[in-house]
């Protein structure tokens, strides 16, 4: 089996994704879009949206079975960066707080 990548815009809302699944032959692909939570079918390199009735009725008739995990990656997620507390940033903090007679004072000295 290898790692196959499949870029594909959901049928409803255009939700663009690049799914990461292991080609081991299935085939039929079947998951829920992140944006606008619709039943996305890959099948045959088509994409198309299915109804909850007729997805229950399938979990019903256990016509599906889940067979693994998919990997879903919107093309423009970035990777996030943190600063770093420092320990005079903790000191500044604590000062903030003991000078500070309500939470508003507070938050508008963090501010």
């Amino acid at each position: 089996m290898h790692k196959v990548s499949i870029k594909m815009d959901c049928p409803k809302c255009g939700f663009p994704a690049s799914v990461s699944i292991k080609d081991d032959g299935r085939e039929i692909l079947l998951f829920v879009c992140p944006h606008c939570h619709s039943n996305v079918v890959y099948y045959n390199n088509k994409l198309d949206i299915i109804s909850d009735h007729l997805l229950n009725k399938l979990i019903r008739k256990r016509k599906l079975k889940t067979c693994g995990m998919l990997e879903i990656k919107h093309p423009d997620d970035k990777k996030v960066e943190y600063q770093s507390i420092s320990s005079d940033d903790i000191v500044d903090l604590k000062i903030a707080l003991e000078t500070s007679d309500s939470v508003e004072s507070f938050i508008k000295k963090i501010s």
